[in-house]
């Protein structure tokens, strides 16, 4: 009897219960998808991955569940329309991976077109040869619901990297619309004052064509008047802002409805859309019928009609305040309109209301990087207990294996601001001499990995060939000398507080050298596909193996292999709690630095001793080149009376190059995929050099301010 009550209640409020199990779904989207802008949390990804799928498989269930249904109730087929609007999706996510672009004609020919069908069907089995005004009413639903669907479909077919390959080919903005995004505020500014986020992020509008030809992998040439050196008139926060900004309207072309929301059409469908839905709304009221359906439905219908007015208002609204609509306005043919918009400075007011009313809910800027980076070493990998390795060699054999290093043996960190400001004040001094440089120089920066550091210090006749054939094989030999040299030469050891300036700028290059070298090694370790050349997977392998097998042999401890029963016990146990403390001791703690220190010294006498077992290129390479460069450093201490040290600024700029090396030669997709998930620092360093090389190819001519050619548009 339970059983069957059940049932029974399914049965009968089956489609009320999908229809709002639908608009939960987009509401669910709605509030949570834009945070993957900054960072896709493992929490997150559990709540947007399953409300992706789902939403669009509940309302086309639902359809189909409506147009093979027995009974027609006219309410019920008034509900059909609103699916099509749940499956147009919300404004912030139409794809989940760049993947999904490439399916744009599956949702057109298996999507859009069906479900409009059928919806249409079920409107007309319901209403035929009747004419009532909701009737009416649904007919206006349906019209935005189509086009609300066929624009989320427009927008996946615009975010393919051909099609936006495609864009950037086609005619320029001619100049007498060409605007200067730079309000007279935002100009260079005295030393430490922070330009404003919004003018800030004008400048990325302005200069995001160039992130788009990037991203496309377009060889089309660069306009001159397209491009405005004043960025690097910035310092690096600003630099580094404006950069991150362009990524964050990046993402948005490729996972948003932005590439079409922010044209004529897509503003049009926001402007119809709140009217409709509210015409529809009085035409519902007007229904003389109502009486005759059950309560439960005209409230559902009330409060759908009464939410799809409240979320098209707030996407009007969004975008009518949006830094899209300056790039919609400047592009115009009519100018007058540009002008009274532009000009008068009647947008920019009212950006300004809009930016405050959103730091009310936001108050950190949300178009920034999260500023983190993955970090990954193998010396602390490879001193694992035995329980560790054995969880990490059972979620190996259970499928798990890529999953268990990301979350549990790799970490990321938070860069701190003298970290930020010695990585990418470093690559902006070498990327602002790009109009001193000629053409092969500038191409260097962009193509070496190391030599040019090392040549800088007349290092690279003894050093070169420690960066190997291949760019993997490069990063483990040098990722494996950096933790030997910093154990060894006390590079671990943190300095006193009031040690001085000298030890505090030592202490921020030893920070900077350690998380961009753990953070080259994540990348070989958890994302080899961001990385140029061959994917060296077997090196990396053997290497964790053979070093794992030398922390073993020759550590120095009383356990034994004993078979015991307490000892299997304690095992036991000891596996157990590991699994309760995943985080305690990634790459990120100090929990196993004492392990760490004596694994680099083993692997340093390993060098001398000349192990046979040893079957990696990567440990004995990395042991000899950190050999190499103590013997270095002592000898220029024994001949001057300098400290010690001399080595770390060398490794820093040699890690800095690989940085910019792999940013370059790394695949577009791979860049564009990881847009999803906040970004990676490498898109940010290629991005950064792709700007100083269209200004070194592209000489700046004269550029207007909105003041200086307002007269010729009125």
């Amino acid at each position: 009897m339970a059983g069957g009550g059940v049932m029974h209640v399914l049965n009968e409020w089956a489609i009320e219960i999908l229809l709002l199990v639908s608009f939960f779904l987009q509401l669910v989207l709605l509030f949570f998808a834009g945070f993957r802008r900054v960072g896709a949390s493992a929490v997150l990804k559990l709540v947007v991955w399953p409300a992706y799928q789902l939403a669009d498989f509940v309302a086309t269930f639902t359809i189909g569940h409506l147009s093979v249904g027995h009974e027609r109730r006219r309410l019920v087929a008034f509900w059909a329309p609103f699916l099509l609007l749940h499956l147009g999706g919300p404004d912030n996510i139409t794809a989940y991976s760049l993947a999904d672009n490439q399916l744009w004609k599956r949702h057109l020919v298996f999507g859009l077109v069906p479900q409009a069908l059928g919806a249409a069907n079920v409107i007309y089995r319901s209403f035929a040869g009747t004419t009532t005004t909701l009737l009416s009413a649904a007919m206006l639903m349906f019209a935005i619901g189509v086009l609300k669907y066929g624009e989320r479909t427009w927008a996946l077919k615009y975010a393919n990297l051909s099609s936006i390959r495609s864009s950037v080919n086609v005619v320029k903005t001619p100049p007498e619309r060409r605007v200067q995004y730079y309000p007279p505020s935002s100009l260079p500014r005295r030393d430490g004052e922070e330009a404003d986020e919004e003018e800030l992020l004008l400048v990325a509008h302005f200069h995001f064509h160039i992130c788009k030809r990037a991203m496309a992998d377009s060889s089309v040439e660069v306009d001159s008047g397209d491009y405005d050196p004043k960025i690097f008139s910035y310092g690096w926060k600003e630099m580094c802002r404006v950069v991150e900004m362009e990524l964050s309207l990046m993402y948005d072309i490729l996972y948003t409805k932005a590439a079409v929301m922010h044209t004529w059409f897509g503003f049009a469908i926001r402007v119809v859309s709140p009217l409709a839905v509210a015409a529809a709304l009085g035409l519902f009221r007007l229904e003389d019928d109502l009486g005759s359906y059950r309560q439960i439905d005209v409230d559902i219908t009330y409060a759908l009609l009464v939410a799809a007015f409240v979320l098209e208002t707030t996407s009007l609204c969004r975008a009518v305040g949006s830094t899209w609509i300056a790039a919609l306005l400047q592009t115009t043919r009519w100018a007058w309109l540009r002008h009274e918009a532009l000009c008068t400075g009647r947008w920019s007011r009212l950006r300004r209301a809009v930016a405050s009313l959103r730091r009310l809910v936001h108050r950190d800027g949300h178009r920034y990087w999260s500023g983190t980076m993955g970090q990954f070493n193998v010396l602390h990998f490879c001193t694992r207990d035995g329980a560790a390795e054995r969880l990490g060699a059972a979620a190996e054999k259970a499928g798990l294996g890529s999953w268990w290093n990301r979350h549990v043996n790799a970490g990321s960190i938070v860069i701190s601001d003298e970290v930020k400001e010695l990585v990418f004040g470093h690559i902006q001094n070498m990327l602002r001499a790009v109009d001193s440089m000629s053409t092969t120089e500038l191409d260097a920066i962009r193509t070496t990995r190391g030599q040019r550091a090392l040549r800088r210090h007349g290092l690279d006749g003894d050093l070169a060939a420690s960066l190997g054939e291949e760019f993997h094989q490069g990063i483990l030999t040098w990722h494996v000398a950096t933790d030997i040299y910093l154990a060894v030469s006390g590079g671990d050891r943190s300095s006193p507080a009031n040690a001085g300036d000298r030890a505090a700028a030592a202490r921020q290059l030893t920070e900077a050298v350690r998380a961009l070298s753990n953070y080259m090694m994540f990348l070989v370790a958890i994302r080899p596909d961001m990385l140029p050349g061959l994917v060296l997977r077997r090196l990396y392998q053997v290497t964790c193996e053979d070093m794992a097998r030398i922390w073993r042999e020759r550590k120095d401890t009383h356990e034994s292999s004993s078979s015991s029963s307490s000892c299997r016990f304690i095992d036991v146990l000891s596996m157990v709690t590991r699994l309760f403390q995943l985080h305690v001791d990634d790459p990120t703690s100090a929990s196993r630095t004492p392990e760490r220190k004596k694994l680099a010294a083993m692997l340093r006498d390993n060098a001398y001793n000349g192990d046979q077992n040893v079957r990696s290129h990567g440990v004995f390479a990395g042991a000899l080149l950190a050999d190499e460069l103590l013997l270095k450093e002592k000898e220029r201490r024994m001949s001057s009376d300098g400290g010690g040290g001399w080595l770390l600024p060398v490794i820093f700029e040699v890690w800095v190059e690989m940085l910019l090396y792999a940013g370059n030669r790394c695949s577009r997709e791979s860049h564009a995929k990881q847009l999803n998930s906040g970004g990676e620092l490498i898109t940010l360093v290629w991005l950064l050099a792709e700007h100083a090389g269209l200004y070194r190819i592209n000489k700046p001519k004269q550029h207007f301010k909105c003041a200086e050619y307002a007269s010729d548009m009125v």
